[in-house]
């Protein structure tokens, strides 16, 4: 995290700090996050396989997992492509478009109409698959506002939209934060209680994003 961070904050666009093989490893593990990205969609699947021909997206006579688009993976594959562009490896250009895509089919997924949140798969056709997750709602949704605040305009009016689809404050009860909505505008699944000090944190990050606890 420290290394990403350092690159981020970087004011050259092509500033490593390494070389050779380690450049190379660096810059091919990003690219690989093209093998998950289904480039009718621009939405990314849950996993492929080393050994399979397959990419996401490549349907024909494909396996179940290149048609399982994976609302975690999306927010990070949204994430990948805003840092390929910081660092050079992709056009500004490209990589808005690819952005736009990602985010306007993502408005097709599908998503529980009592709180909003996304169900944690689903695929091409925008089937429900999985449970209504709030941790993938809240993983997706975080690439999406990367690549907002990144790239501005259009995209980031776009993401803001779904952002504001989902009741996350709606998530935290008793101190536990909710994993799961169940459809009947309840919620299930809480993690292990959190720490003071966690609730903290919660209370100043919510004050920079308009949430509130």
């Amino acid at each position: 995290m420290r290394l990403l961070a350092s690159l981020l904050c970087s004011s050259s666009a092509n500033f490593y700090p390494f070389e050779g093989l380690k450049r190379e490893i660096f810059e091919n593990h990003l690219k690989m996050w093209d093998v998950f990205r289904d480039p009718a969609t621009g939405l990314y699947c849950d996993n492929v396989y080393s050994d399979s021909a397959h990419k996401c997206g490549n349907y024909l006579n494909a396996p179940w997992y290149a048609n399982w688009y994976s609302s975690a993976a999306t927010g990070w594959g949204l994430q990948i492509n805003a840092i390929e562009v910081e660092l050079g490896l992709r056009s500004r250009e490209d990589g808005y478009k690819r952005s736009l895509q990602t985010i306007k089919s993502y408005k097709k997924w599908p998503r529980d109409p009592c709180t909003g949140f996304f169900s944690h798969w689903t695929s091409r056709q925008f089937t429900k698959s999985g449970e209504w997750s709030t941790i993938d709602t809240a993983l997706g949704l975080n690439g999406m506002m990367f690549a907002g605040k990144f790239f501005g305009g259009e995209v980031e009016t776009e993401a803001q939209k779904i952002w504001d689809v989902p009741n996350f404050t709606r998530t935290i009860m008793q101190k536990n934060i909710k994993m799961v909505a169940d459809g009947d505008d309840t919620f299930s699944g809480g993690n292990a209680p959190l720490s003071p000090g966690s609730l903290r944190i919660l209370r100043k990050i919510s004050d920079k994003i308009s949430l509130k606890f």
